[in-house]
């Protein structure tokens, strides 16, 4: 599966916000559940980023590919 899982595991994958460990592990354990593993990805680390005033304020890999 490919997509926006609106969710990071780990805290290397945010910017400029909070990582939430029991949102990050709640994902995890389904994915586990699931036998899926995350594939990787190239390219930037993040999938997404919010700016305002056109400066960079926050990233995060949101979009993943997920495989059993």
């Amino acid at each position: 599966m490919i997509g926006d899982f609106n969710e990071v595991i780990h805290p290397s994958e945010i910017k400029g916000s909070i990582f939430t460990t029991r949102q990050a592990e709640n994902f995890s354990h389904m994915m586990k559940q699931c036998n899926l593993i995350d594939l990787g990805s190239m390219g930037s680390t993040y999938t997404w980023t919010r700016k305002e005033r056109g400066i960079l304020k926050v990233s995060n890999r949101l979009d993943r590919a997920v495989g059993d």
